[in-house]
């Protein structure tokens, strides 16, 4: 059975402007703002910040939900970015959005739809220090957090693209920057849950 996947992306730069792009029927649909940092699956970003007026904290009357729904979970995530107390250093700053993102995310394999197994399956979670280019990564396949600081990265135009093959390296924690490989970006990399 071939099942096709929805795209969503979160960007953000270093003043704070973020950005989430969505494709819906093919076409991609950007809602830009600083308020805008939290996403999940289903459904599309404009009903879940309709969604979110109904709740404590956001204008209505209904206590934060705490289901494993893509929804609840978006409710959720807004509500505890909302809360997590000014970092006073780095530490904190990740510490506080991991902890969010480790909160909200759906447990390994654990889909309430048995016709649609992977539907809403937290598969990694990632994590983007903006001011010292550190990308932090964690997959529901290995118990470790992982990073690679892009400050060792040619980012260069015409440089070679870069891969970390994770199916290679199950068990690597820590910093995983020079165990980068140059691909040609031409070869395809495909991601499965077996």
């Amino acid at each position: 059975k071939i099942m096709t996947a929805t795209l969503h992306l979160s960007l953000a730069d270093q003043t704070g402007d973020s950005a989430i792009i969505e494709y819906i029927a093919g076409k991609p649909v950007i809602h830009h703002d600083r308020r805008y940092v939290v996403m999940t699956n289903d459904p599309t970003f404009e009903k879940q910040a309709e969604n979110l007026k109904q709740y404590q904290e956001f204008g209505g009357d209904k206590p934060i939900p705490g289901t494993n729904a893509a929804s609840d979970r978006f409710v959720r995530a807004s509500y505890y970015m909302k809360l997590l107390p000014k970092p006073q250093n780095l530490r904190e700053a990740l510490a506080g959005v991991i902890s969010v993102t480790r909160n909200i995310s759906q447990p390994f394999r654990t889909s309430v739809d048995p016709e649609n197994p992977f539907a809403s399956s937290t598969i990694w979670r990632s994590t983007a220090d903006l001011t010292n280019v550190c990308y932090y990564f964690e997959s529901t396949q290995s118990p470790f957090l992982i990073w690679a600081s892009l400050a060792d990265f040619n980012l260069k135009k015409g440089a070679p693209a870069m891969m970390l093959d994770l199916r290679k390296y199950p068990d690597c924690f820590g910093d995983v920057s020079k165990q980068f490989v140059g691909k040609d970006p031409s070869e395809i990399v495909y991601f499965s849950l077996k």
